[in-house]
Formats: structure tokens, C-alpha cells, sequence
């Protein structure tokens, strides 16, 4: 009686408790190990350096003992050698670790299956579609790549931008870490193996590209053209597609108003400010060029074309594979820094945020001057434009200087200096030489002053005193009202503060308001309000669908699970309600079009919340004929969606309303349409179906999460365990903190007899949810068959504390009583199992046993 019977009917794939967790723990130092030695095998590959695993196995032994954290370096390797251009890895791998190569082989297979030989790239044309994007009109053309126009017809034709490269380099992961207004994000990215092309999906702005403005433009000499130049030129590049008007508030009507030196002094302070978000996120942009700084239809500045993109290059590192820029607006260092990289040396100096000042400047510098200062130094700008001023010029001339240690330091503090010209403030990075330039400034911020001045000075001789103080009254209104400019501007832009910002402008306001004269400083603070204002609304939008997009991933995680009927439970559900009741002026106010996730995330609210909310139900029929109104009203939101066709027929067929017997699931159109019929054919019962569509969408999203965790459960319910451990240590990658995971994946171990791992994982799980009984039940008992009854014991005691599946603890540990000869003890627990629950056959069979042995 010291064996315990064959539980797998007890062990179904599981989701832990959505209310038993506590605070993540860090993972194992194990795993920590082998995540670091991945990072550093990567940056060190990036770095010119070519490692193998070997060398990380010498210096952490430890990471033998665990295959899996070892797996992990070595895909490491695969994956960097075959982005290299080297053939025969995984057969190379295989021979160096016979030991592995069941997984080895097991790993290639879903390597293999999520990605294809390299083919040369096969660009299509204008009229073909390629990605569910039909293409409509070439933006541009390079060595490398091509950018289109296109629509999107599974949401009503919305027209994208779609740029098509090779499937290398690294764009679409740099764009990915950033998320700021003044850089063009992305939406998507897949592969098309077929074509041997990655398609980048990005929003369209319309507008048009320095370069395209400057040729429009070129019939104008610089100092004769004005903001309302720029903007006629940017309205006669006709959009290729349709656009709605940009509204009264956008950027172009502020430009209109300025003469071209203080456009681009405006564009170029917006664009610095864009890559000093981009350097504090560790991302070099390296090509800042005319051509890769988009005025987007409403005037807005963004920068473009991230292809070349790289972290900051550490003097005297190992050469980078590559480098490149364009050599007209490299900064002398990064020149250097490629002339090395193209003889294999390693880069001489270093080259940081100040090549991307440089290469700004060189912009500006172009823009204004009409020539590119290819030899420094440059002749000043305004011996070349009569609209730049003295301080303007040695602006530029700092960010351009050829030795970085003299430039701006970073792109914040050129972007200051630029707005502070634009706001006839004294220069902070460059002296403020010029004696006439310095009072005009002066003269322009307090010209309401001055005007009163005169006015008091002649009452004051007529009605003395009074007169002065109200002057002064004045005086002190209008200094608060200057500073409220500048520190809303810096509480928005720099700090963040977007609420704080319009307190303090529309205070600003006014103060300016009350005083008799000053439209510049009214005009100046209204337009910085309207400015501060958008990005207050802006980041209430990306709140609310952070939050939305949260609730969206809690449940997720639960789908497939029986909800506990307790209060948070209750809460989870009133709470998707809530969010459900409000859903017409959440898509109104975020935008299905700037946010084409949303629409995602809304469906799954919709089809994961009326399959939770079932287990709760007091009327189980009224309850689903309320669910088959939800999923009408995500139908007239959202548009048709074999999702929701499928889910509505599994409510009608419960109901017995009008099903139809001959129903077969439409044909999915997208990764996520896959993933989620199959994590609904899951849920009913067919895990042969639902790891097809499953696949598929692993395939076509290999490293995302929620694929990779319900086809590791699909694949756990097959019996296919080696497939379910890959697809499920894909998810842990993904998405670390997922007690699922590592659940799913110890009872994938566990079948494979791979104890000790399945116990670590098991650990893992209730780290990150102490309350999932299953986790406790489960460890204990493989703690049990490794000889371990003290921790059997307390696991499976620990498992009665929380109250759920008692039944099976007390049989458990009456069966390590039993093994331990402690008959009356087995017995108690064997009567308390079967008080908890009088079907529990295992405890009733169990006991007559130990009654006939007396």
C-alpha cells in the first residue's frame, strides 16, 4: 500500500486560483543564471563576439543540472548563428549534447514549424496584398525595403502605412520599446516566409517628409519662406488615400503664424525631444535625416525609419556586425565608428545620444542654410539666412560641433535651448552674445510692459501714485504669467505631469487675461495649454486602455477555470460588467484606428467574461440568454467574427435555441482569431480541434504568450508532453509570472517522469499563487514518491488549510501514513475524506481494504 494509485482522471490541466495569490517571488537562481547568460550571449553576438553555450556551462555548472534552464542558452545560440547565416546549427548542437537530444529534437520541431529557410525578399506591387494588407500606394523605395499606403479590409479599409523589409534587423523591436507622440509607431509585425519579407504595420498620418516639403519647396529661398509655406506645400502633397481634416486645434494652424526659421527651430525642438525618449530608453537612431522626419497632415513632427537602430557603442567595444547611417548627416564619431566597424575594429570612440544631436542639427542646418555642413566648421547660419538670429545660429553651430564633449549633452537639453529661443527667453547651452538680439528678446517678452510703461508714466503725471502701483500690479501678473509658460511646457514635455500642466497654464492664462495688453503672451500660453491639454487627454486614453488591457489579461489567465463563489470573484465580474456597460465611449474616446488592439481586447472581453460569468450564475438559462445579447452587442461593435459566431452557437446549443446541427467554425483570418477559437474548442472538450487551430496560431505568433500556453494545454491533454513543455516554456518566457505556466508545464514533466523538474515548477507555481490547492495536492505527491513524506505531509496539510479538494489530501496523506506503517492515522483521514465527500471512491475503497486486513 506505499504506492499511490494512477491519479491522471485528478489532474486536469489547471488555472490557479484568481484570488489565492500573493506578491511574485524572483524565479530560481537557476533560471536567473541562464537568463543572464542568454542576455549576455546576445549582446555579445551583437558585439562581434561569437560565443557558444560550452563557455557559459564552464563557468555555471549548475546549469546542467537543469536541462531546460540549459535548453535555453543553447535555442539562445540556434537562434543568433542562424541570424548569422550559418547552416547545419541544429545538427552541430545536437552532436556537442547527445545527452538532450530527445528535447533537441523536440525544440527543432517547433522551431521549424514557426520558422522557414531564408528566401530572397519578393516584393509585391502597388494593387497586390500581401499580409491582409492590399497595398495602394508606394511612399518609398530604398536598398533594403519598400513603404506603402495600404487598407485593411477585416476593419472597414483603414488606411495603414505598410512597410515591407527582408526578414532581418531589428526595427520592429526597437519601435516596439517606444511609445511616444513624436515617433510614428507600430502596430504589428509578422513574417511572410513565402515572400521572405517582414511586414511592418504603422498608423497613417498622412503629410508628407521634410525631404518631399523641401522639394515642394525649393522654388522659395529660405529666408523668404514661412510656416504657411510649409503648410501649403504639406496640403498640395495630396494624401494617396482619403483622411479625415485634421481638427482646428492640430499643430498647422500655430505654424501658419510663424516665419520658417522659428517652423523649424518647432520641428526640431518636437523631434529632439522624441529622441531624447528614445536614448533614455537605451535606442540610437542613427539615421536622423529630411527623409526620416514625417509632418504628418495635422503638422505634427515624427520621426521615421528606426531600421538602423542600436544601443549606445561603448568606446574600444568589440566591433558591432553592423553600422550604418548616412554619411551627410553622421556625426565625425559614428564615421569613425563605421569606417571601423567596416575594417573589423573595434569602435575607437564612443557614440551616444550626441550623434543623434548632431545629425538633428545637420537637418536644421540644411533646412535653413539650404546645404548640408559636410566640413566642419560650417559657416555660421546667419551669414547664410537673414531670419536666423545670432543665438539661433550657435545653437546649431553647438549641436554640430565636432567633437562631442562640446555639443549639447544629450537631445533634452538642445531641445530646451530651442524652445527657449522660440520663447524669446535667454539661451542656456550657448552665451547670449549678441547685445541687439538679447533686447529684442526683452523687448518682445514685455512688450505689453513697455507700452504700459509709456501709458502710466504720462496718467502718472496726472493721477501720481496709484498709478505706479497698479503698474507694478501689472508688472508682477505678467512675470507669473511668463514663468507659467515655461513651467506647464516643462511639467508636460519633460516631467510628464500632463495634469499639473493645464492647472498651470490655464492659471497662466489667467493672470494674462487680466492684464490690459500682451496677446503674444496670451497667444503663447493658450497655445502651450492646447498643447499640454491633447497630451492630458492622450495619456488618460492610454490609461484607460493600460487598465482595459489588464482586466483583459486577468482573464484571460482564468478562461477555462471554475470560478470560487466568493466576493472577489463577484468583484472580477461586476467590474467586467462595468467595463462592458461603457464600451461605446471607450472605443469612441481611444479610437479603434489609433489603436487597432482594441477592438481585440474588447471581443475578448466579451467572449471570456459570458464564459466566466456562467459558473456564478443564480439562473443559469436567463444568465446565458443575457450572454447571447453581449455577444450581439460585441457583433454591432466590432463587426462579424468567427469567434463570436462559434460562441454563440455553444450558448444556443445549451440552450437548446435554435442551434444549428450542421454548424461548422468559419475559417479564421487572424493569429488571434485562431488563438481564441482554439482556447474555446478547449474549453468545450475537443483538444484534438482546438491544438490545430491552436498551432496554427503559434505559428503564426511564435513568442506570444496566450498561443503558446492553451496549445501547451491542448497538447497536455493529448498526452503530447514533450510538445506541451516547449509550447509552455515558451509562455514562461513570455510571461514569467504566470502561475499557469509553470503549473501546466510540472504536470507535463511529471509525465515524462522528470520529477525533480516538475516539483521546481510546481514551486514556481506557488510562489506566484499560494492558494492553488492543485499545486500543493500535486507536489506533495511527488515529494511522496521521492521518499520525502515530511514535505509530502506538510504540502498535502497545507492543501486542507485552503479548503478546497479535501477530500483528496485526506487520501493522500492516509497513504503516507500508510506507507509509514501509522494504520490508525490513514484510517482518520480516510473517514474525513469520505465526510467531505461520501463519493470518494479511492477513500471508501481504501478503507474496506484496510477493514478486511484487520
Amino acid at each position: 500500500m506505499s504506492h499511490f494509485p494512477s491519479r491522471a482522471a485528478r489532474q486536469a490541466p489547471a488555472v490557479p486560483d484568481p484570488h489565492g495569490g500573493s506578491d511574485a517571488v524572483p524565479s530560481g537562481r537557476v533560471e536567473s543564471i541562464a537568463r543572464r547568460a542568454a542576455e549576455d550571449m546576445r549582446r555579445r553576438w551583437e558585439g562581434g563576439d561569437r560565443p557558444r553555450a560550452e563557455g557559459y556551462f564552464d563557468q555555471h555548472p549548475e546549469l546542467l543540472l537543469r536541462p531546460e534552464c540549459a535548453l535555453d542558452v543553447l535555442y539562445e545560440e540556434v537562434q543568433l548563428r542562424q541570424d548569422h547565416g550559418e547552416g547545419g546549427v541544429w545538427s552541430d548542437v545536437c552532436r556537442r549534447f547527445p545527452q538532450w537530444d530527445r528535447p533537441l529534437r523536440s525544440l527543432r520541431e517547433c522551431h521549424e514549424l514557426i520558422d522557414t529557410s531564408p528566401v530572397p525578399p519578393d516584393f509585391p506591387g502597388v494593387g497586390q496584398t500581401v499580409g491582409g494588407f492590399r497595398l495602394v500606394a508606394e511612399l518609398a523605395r530604398g536598398a533594403h525595403g519598400r513603404v506603402f499606403v495600404a487598407t485593411q479590409s477585416a476593419l472597414a479599409d483603414r488606411p495603414l502605412v505598410v512597410k515591407l523589409t527582408p526578414r532581418t534587423g531589428q526595427e520592429h523591436l526597437s519601435l516596439a520599446r517606444l511609445q511616444h507622440t513624436s515617433i510614428v509607431p507600430l502596430y504589428s509585425a509578422h513574417d511572410d516566409p513565402e515572400r521572405g519579407l517582414r511586414v511592418l504595420c504603422m498608423p497613417y498620418f498622412g503629410g508628407a517628409t521634410l525631404v518631399g516639403l523641401s522639394e515642394a519647396l525649393a522654388g522659395v529661398p529660405p529666408e523668404h519662406r514661412t510656416g504657411r509655406h510649409l503648410i501649403d506645400a504639406l496640403d498640395r502633397l495630396a494624401a494617396p488615400v482619403a483622411t479625415v481634416a485634421p481638427p482646428v486645434t492640430t499643430p498647422r494652424h500655430f505654424l501658419r503664424r510663424l516665419n520658417f526659421a522659428q517652423t523649424v527651430c518647432w520641428i526640431a525642438a518636437v523631434c529632439a525631444e522624441a529622441l531624447h525618449y528614445a536614448h533614455e530608453r537605451g535606442v540610437l537612431h542613427l539615421d536622423v535625416k529630411p527623409s526620416n522626419i514625417l509632418i504628418a497632415a495635422d503638422g505634427q513632427p515624427m520621426l521615421l525609419d528606426f531600421h538602423l537602430a542600436r544601443a549606445p557603442i561603448r568606446p574600444d567595444e568589440v566591433a558591432p556586425e553592423c553600422l550604418g547611417g548616412t554619411f551627410a548627416y553622421m556625426a565625425p564619431e559614428h564615421r569613425r565608428g563605421v569606417e571601423a566597424v567596416g575594417t573589423g575594429r573595434p569602435v575607437p570612440v564612443a557614440v551616444d545620444g550626441r550623434a543623434d544631436v548632431y545629425g538633428l542639427g545637420s537637418v536644421v542646418y540644411e533646412a535653413l542654410g539650404g546645404t548640408v555642413p559636410v566640413r566642419a566648421p560650417a559657416p555660421p547660419l546667419y551669414h547664410m539666412n537673414t531670419q536666423v538670429s545670432v543665438g539661433l545660429s550657435d545653437v546649431i553651430a553647438k549641436s554640430l560641433a565636432p567633437d562631442p564633449n562640446q555639443r549639447y549633452a544629450d537631445a533634452a537639453a538642445f531641445a530646451a535651448d530651442l524652445r527657449r529661443h522660440l520663447a524669446d527667453l535667454p539661451l542656456v547651452g550657448v552665451a547670449n552674445r549678441s547685445p541687439r538680439e538679447r533686447w529684442r528678446k526683452w523687448r518682445r517678452r514685455r512688450a505689453a510692459g513697455i507700452r504700459l510703461g509709456v501709458v502710466v508714466a504720462l496718467g502718472a503725471l496726472a493721477v501720481g501714485g496709484p498709478a505706479l502701483g497698479y503698474a507694478a500690479h501689472v508688472s508682477a501678473s505678467r512675470e507669473r504669467a511668463e514663468r507659467a509658460v515655461l513651467e506647464g511646457v516643462a511639467q508636460s514635455k519633460e516631467r510628464g505631469h500632463h495634469d499639473e500642466a493645464v492647472a498651470t497654464l490655464r492659471g497662466g492664462l489667467a493672470l494674462a487675461e487680466e492684464l490690459p495688453i500682451g496677446a503674444d503672451l496670451k497667444r503663447r500660453l493658450r497655445e502651450a495649454l492646447v498643447e499640454a491639454e491633447r497630451a492630458q487627454t492622450a495619456a488618460r486614453h492610454e490609461s484607460l486602455l493600460r487598465d482595459l488591457r489588464a482586466q483583459v489579461e486577468r482573464l484571460r489567465g482564468l478562461y477555462g477555470a471554475k470560478l470560487p463563489p466568493n466576493d472577489p470573484s463577484r468583484a472580477l465580474l461586476e467590474s467586467c460588467r462595468v467595463i462592458w456597460e461603457n464600451r461605446l465611449s471607450i472605443r469612441a474616446h481611444l479610437g479603434a484606428g489609433r489603436h487597432p488592439e482594441l477592438d481585440t481586447d474588447l471581443l475578448d472581453l466579451a467572449v471570456l467574461w459570458t464564459g466566466l460569468r456562467a459558473d456564478l450564475a443564480a439562473d443559469p438559462a436567463a444568465d446565458r440568454r443575457d450572454a447571447l445579447r453581449v455577444l450581439d452587442e460585441a457583433e454591432a461593435l466590432c463587426g462579424p467574427s468567427p469567434v463570436l459566431a462559434y460562441e454563440r452557437q455553444c450558448v444556443r446549443r445549451v440552450l437548446g435555441a435554435g442551434a444549428d446541427a450542421g454548424f461548422e467554425v468559419p475559417r479564421p483570418h487572424t493569429a488571434w482569431e485562431e488563438y481564441a477559437l482554439g482556447r474555446s474548442l478547449l474549453r468545450a472538450g475537443e483538444p484534438a480541434r482546438a491544438a490545430e487551430y491552436l498551432g496554427r496560431a503559434v505559428a503564426l505568433q511564435p513568442a506570444a504568450c496566450w498561443p503558446n500556453y492553451y496549445f501547451g494545454v491542448a497538447a497536455l491533454r493529448l498526452g503530447r508532453f514533450e510538445e506541451a513543455t516547449a509550447a509552455l516554456s515558451v509562455c514562461i518566457g513570455s510571461a514569467p509570472d504566470l502561475a499557469a505556466a509553470y503549473y501546466n508545464r510540472a504536470q507535463s514533466f511529471a509525465a515524462r517522469e522528470r520529477s525533480e523538474s516538475a516539483i521546481r515548477d510546481y514551486t514556481h507555481a506557488l510562489q506566484l499563487a499560494p492558494g492553488l490547492a492543485d499545486a500543493w495536492i500535486n507536489r506533495g505527491v511527488l515529494h511522496f514518491r521521492s521518499n520525502r513524506p515530511a514535505a509530502a505531509i506538510a504540502d498535502f496539510e497545507r492543501a486542507l488549510e485552503l479548503g478546497t479538494r479535501r477530500a483528496d489530501a485526506h487520501y493522500d496523506l492516509a497513504l503516507v501514513y500508510l506507507a509509514g506503517n501509522d494504520r490508525a492515522a490513514a484510517r482518520s483521514h480516510l473517514r474525513s475524506a469520505l465526510a467531505d465527500d461520501p463519493n470518494h471512491t479511492d477513500s471508501a475503497e481504501l478503507l474496506k481494504t484496510l477493514a478486511a486486513d484487520r
